[in-house]
C-alpha cells in the first residue's frame, strides 16, 4: 500500500542550516530526518525545507498525497523537480493500485503566484477523489508558470468533485512544455490539458509532445461547454498558443451521456475575443468524438479577431460518429459578421478523414465543415492534399452497400460570404461542398468548382476516381509512416506524381512567408517548387521498416531481468520510442543497459561502435 506524506505548504519558514542549500536529494530509502544529500536523500518531497530556486532530484519512485500547495504567501519563486535516474517517477499510487481503482485525496501540485520546472520525470497514476479544484495532477493560477521538459504523464484522471477540468493540468497561467508524453488522462474537460483564461490571457507552448490515448470523462464544471476535448479543452477570450511537432494520437470524446465533442481539442471561444492559436509540424490520427468534430470542435466567437493556423501538419482517419464532422467543425446558427481574423491552412495532408474507418457507415460526413462567416475574415488555402472522399462503397454489414462519397471540405456561404481575402491555390481535392449564393461572388466552393478560376489557380480535382486510382495520382502512400525520430508523417512515394513541385514557393501574408522551407520532418525544399502537403520529396526511405542497417554489435534482451546486452562494448547506446521520443539517457562505453522499467512496446536502439559506425535495431520487449 503506499505511504502518505505530510500535508506540504509553501507558505513556509525556512531552517537556517538549509538556507544555503540549493539541491536536495529524495529517495524511498531515505528519511525526512536527513539533510537531503545524495548520500542522505530525504524520503519525500519534503517541501518545508525548500529553499528559493533550489532543486530537488528525485532518485526512484516516490508518493505524493495529499497536494504540495504552493501559495501566494510563500517566499519561494521558483523551483526545480527532476528525476536522477530512468525509474524516477511521482505517483499517488504504484500501477496495481491504480488499476484496482484506488484514489488519491487531492492533486499534486497547487502553483500560486511561483514558478514550477519538471524535467526528467514521471508524473503517474492519480485518480482524485473529489475536490473543489481544477487539473488532476496540477493546477496552475493565472500568475504562475510550469515548465515541463521530458516528461511522461500517465494515468492523470479527475472525474469526481466540481470543476473536473484537466486529467493532468489545468492552466490558468503560462505553460511551457517539452519533449513530453500525455497518456492515459481523463477528465470532463480536457483529458489531459485544460487551458483556461480567468484574470491573465492564456500562454501556452507544446513542443516535440504526444497527446495519446486521452478522454473526456464523467463529471461536472461550473462553467464551459459541456464534456469535451478528448486531448485538450481551451477556453478564454485572449489567448496564444502554438503546437509544434507534437502527436494527437487516439484521443476520444467519448461519454455519449453529455454527447462529447472534440475528440483531440475543444476551442471555446468567448466573445470580443482576440485569440491565436497556431499548428505547424503536427501529426493527427485516428482521434475521435460521439458529439461531434473527431479532432477539434471549435466554438466560435460574433465578435472578436480570430486566427487559426495550420502550417505542415498531417491529418489522418479521425471521425465522428456525431452528426458534425470528422476533423474541425465550426457551426454557428448566424453568420458571424462581428468576427474578423483568418483561417490559414498551408502545406498539409488531409487524409481519409471522411470514411467508414473501423467498419462504421458513414454516408453525409464531411471532414471540414463550416457555417457562413461573413465579417472581415481571410480563408487562405495553399499547397495542400485533402483527400478525404472515399468513393468506394462498403458493407453495412447486412450485405447491403453503401456509398462513401460526401464532401471532404464543406464551408457554407449562403446566408453571407467572408468579406476578407481569399487566397486559394494549388490545392489538390477530391470533394469540396457547401451552400453558397451566386451573387456572393467567388468565394471559397468558386475556387473549386468554377473551372476558370480553379485552373487559373492550380486548384485540382481527382473527384470521381478510386482510392487507389487518387493515391497513384498523387504518389503519396496510403498509411502513416513511422520514423526512427519524430512524429509519423505520410510519405510522397513517386517523383512522378502530382505532388511533386506542384506548390508554391513562396507566399507573403500579412508580412510573413506562409511557405514552410522544410516539410514536417525538416527536410528542406528540394527542386524548383514546393511539394504538396506536408512531405517533400527527396528520394530518401525513411521508415522504420526500410531503416535497420546490418550490424557487427548483436543485442540480446533478457526478458527476465530487462536487460539488454551487446555482443562487445559499444561508445553509446540511445533509446526511442517508436514515435522517435528518447526513453533512456544516453550510455557510453557500456556492454548492457537496463530497461526493465519501459512499457512493453516497440523500441529503436541506436548504437554507435568503438569504430564510430552507427546502427539500429528495433527490439519489442
Amino acid at each position: 500500500m503506499k505511504n502518505l506524506f505530510y500535508s506540504m505548504v509553501l507558505a513556509l519558514c525556512w531552517q537556517s542550516n538549509l538556507s544555503a542549500q540549493e539541491t536536495f536529494y529524495v529517495s524511498s530509502s531515505g528519511s525526512d530526518d536527513n539533510p537531503g544529500t545524495k548520500e542522505q536523500p530525504w524520503y519525500s518531497l519534503n517541501a518545508d525545507n525548500w529553499t528559493d530556486g533550489c532543486t530537488i532530484i528525485v532518485l526512484d519512485e516516490i508518493y505524493l498525497d495529499p497536494v504540495i500547495d504552493v501559495s501566494k504567501e510563500a517566499t519561494i519563486k521558483e523551483v526545480t523537480i527532476k528525476g536522477g535516474s530512468p525509474e524516477a517517477a511521482i505517483m499517488g499510487v504504484n500501477d496495481d493500485e491504480f488499476n484496482d481503482g484506488e484514489m488519491n485525496v487531492s492533486s499534486f501540485f497547487d502553483l500560486k503566484r511561483v514558478k514550477l520546472n519538471l524535467e526528467d520525470i514521471t508524473l503517474k497514476n492519480l485518480h482524485r477523489d473529489g475536490g473543489t479544484g481544477s487539473g488532476g495532477m496540477i493546477y496552475v493560477d493565472p500568475y504562475s508558470e510550469l515548465n515541463l521538459n521530458n516528461v511522461v504523464v500517465r494515468n492523470g484522471v479527475v472525474t469526481t468533485g466540481v470543476n473536473c477540468r484537466g486529467g493532468a493540468i489545468c492552466s490558468e497561467g503560462k505553460l511551457v512544455v517539452k519533449n513530453t508524453i500525455f497518456e492515459g488522462c481523463k477528465a470532463y474537460q480536457g483529458g489531459a490539458v485544460c487551458l483556461r483564461e480567468s484574470e491573465n490571457p492564456i500562454y501556452a507552448r507544446f513542443e516535440d509532445c504526444i497527446f495519446r490515448n486521452n478522454e473526456t470523462g464523467d463529471g461536472v464544471a461550473e462553467n464551459g461547454s459541456g464534456a469535451a476535448g478528448g486531448a485538450l479543452y481551451i477556453e478564454g477570450m485572449e489567448m496564444d498558443i502554438t503546437f509544434d511537432k507534437c502527436y494527437f494520437d487516439s484521443n476520444v470524446a467519448t461519454n455519449t451521456a453529455r454527447n462529447a465533442t472534440g475528440g483531440g481539442i475543444r476551442l471555446f471561444l468567448n466573445e470580443e475575443c482576440d485569440a491565436n492559436v497556431t499548428f505547424m509540424n503536427c501529426t493527427v490520427s485516428n482521434n475521435k468524438s460521439v458529439g461531434a468534430s473527431g479532432f477539434m470542435h471549435w466554438a466560435r466567437c460574433e465578435q472578436g479577431n480570430v486566427n487559426l493556423k495550420f502550417v505542415n501538419n498531417v491529418f489522418y482517419k479521425n471521425r465522428t460518429e456525431g452528426p458534425q464532422a470528422n476533423l474541425i467543425t465550426s457551426q454557428k446558427p448566424a453568420p458571424t459578421v462581428g468576427m474578423s481574423g483568418s483561417f490559414v491552412f498551408v502545406n498539409n495532408t488531409s487524409m481519409m478523414n471522411n470514411t467508414g474507418v473501423d467498419g462504421l457507415v458513414q454516408t453525409d460526413q464531411n471532414a471540414i465543415n463550416f457555417s457562413d462567416f461573413g465579417g472581415d475574415f481571410d480563408l487562405v488555402f495553399v499547397n495542400n492534399i485533402m483527400l478525404d472522399c472515399m468513393i468506394e462503397p462498403i458493407d453495412k454489414g447486412d450485405g447491403t452497400m453503401v456509398d462513401q462519397l460526401g464532401w471532404g471540405w464543406s464551408i457554407r456561404e449562403k446566408d453571407a460570404r467572408s468579406t476578407g481575402e481569399y487566397i486559394i491555390k494549388n490545392n489538390l481535392i477530391d470533394g469540396v461542398g457547401g451552400a453558397y449564393d451566386a451573387t456572393w461572388g467567388a468565394g471559397f466552393l468558386y475556387h473549386f468548382n468554377n473551372e476558370d478560376i480553379a485552373t487559373a489557380n492550380n486548384n485540382k480535382s481527382v473527384r470521381g476516381k478510386s482510392t487507389d486510382q487518387k493515391l497513384k495520382q498523387v504518389g503519396i502512400n496510403r498509411k502513416l509512416t513511422e520514423p526512427i525520430e519524430g512524429i509519423p508523417y505520410i510519405e510522397i512515394n513517386d517523383p512522378e506524381g502530382y505532388a511533386i513541385d506542384n506548390g508554391v514557393s513562396s507566399l507573403i501574408y500579412k508580412g510573413e512567408e506562409l511557405i514552410p522551407q522544410t516539410d514536417i520532418r525538416g527536410v528542406a525544399k528540394t527542386g524548383n517548387s514546393r511539394d504538396l502537403g506536408a512531405f517533400e520529396y527527396n528520394g530518401v526511405v525513411s521508415s522504420v521498416n526500410e531503416f535497420k542497417v546490418d550490424s557487427q554489435v548483436h543485442v540480446y534482451l533478457n526478458h527476465l531481468t530487462g536487460i539488454l546486452y551487446f555482443s562487445e562494448e559499444v561508445a553509446s547506446v540511445q533509446m526511442y520510442t517508436s514515435f522517435g521520443m528518447p526513453c533512456i539517457p544516453s550510455a557510453v562505453n557500456v556492454t548492457s543497459v537496463n530497461i526493465q522499467n519501459l512499457e512493453k512496446g516497440i523500441y529503436i536502439v541506436r548504437i554507435v561502435d568503438k569504430n564510430g559506425k552507427v546502427y539500429s535495431e528495433k527490439i519489442l520487449k
